[in-house]
C-alpha cells in the first residue's frame, strides 16, 4: 500500500522525467526494469530503494538533492 513519501516522491520524479520529455518506457530500458515497474513507483503503489531513486535520476539527468529538497 502506498504511503504519502512514496507518493510524493512519485510525483516529483514522474515531474522530472516529463519535463525532459522522457518517456516511462525509454526509463524502464534503462533501468532493465519494466514500464508497469516505472508507473508503479511515479504512482506510489510500490516504494524504491535508495539505490533505485539514484540511478532514476541518473536515467533521467536529475539531480537527486534537488527531487529530496521538494519533498
Amino acid at each position: 500500500m502506498a504511503n504519502d513519501f512514496d507518493k510524493r516522491l512519485g510525483a516529483e520524479l514522474r515531474y522530472e522525467r516529463e519535463k525532459r520529455g522522457i518517456g516511462q518506457q525509454e526509463v524502464a530500458d534503462k533501468l532493465a526494469v519494466t514500464n508497469s515497474a516505472i508507473s508503479h513507483w511515479e504512482t506510489g503503489i510500490r516504494s524504491m530503494y535508495a539505490y533505485q531513486v539514484k540511478a532514476y535520476c541518473k536515467a533521467i539527468g536529475c539531480d537527486i538533492d534537488e527531487v529530496f529538497n521538494r519533498l
